[in-house]
């Protein structure tokens, strides 16, 4: 699975994309508890603060990711995943998470806000069984 954050700069309308590094929040309360790996290990000589900074998302092929989840801005992700695939279409069939529809923008986890945990953990969880199932 892969964590993509996105966020839209006001100003620019610019789109800019994050990914979710193991170790950090969202594989503590999120990942682990579901029994889900964290596919942007590769990514961990990039990262600052648990995250990398990603330039365009043409390089998802070499994560293989099996399931993108989109946090933040949702549609930043998406933007740049529109980009990608006009770019490299071939990433559509290579990608697993892309040739099985596997996409899902779900709310992320800080740790907080204690209080909301449960309902977001609720939400990763329905949408994973929703994925399996379907």
């Amino acid at each position: 699975m892969l964590i993509l954050d996105g966020r839209v700069e006001e100003n620019t309308a610019q789109a800019f994309v994050r990914a979710h590094l193991p170790g950090g929040y969202a594989d503590d309360f999120l990942l682990t508890p579901l029994g889900v790996q964290n596919a942007a290990g590769p990514l961990a000589d990039q990262g600052v603060n648990g995250f990398a900074a990603l330039v365009g998302l043409d390089g998802l092929q070499a994560l293989r990711p099996d399931v993108i989840v989109m946090t933040g801005e949702s549609d930043a992700v998406q933007r740049q995943l529109a980009e990608a695939l006009a770019r490299h279409p071939d990433l559509a069939g290579s990608v697993p998470a892309l040739a099985n529809h596997a996409l899902v923008s779900l709310p992320a986890y800080y740790d907080s806000a204690v209080v909301d945990y449960p309902l977001i953990l609720g939400r990763w969880a329905a949408a994973f069984t929703s994925l399996i199932e379907g």
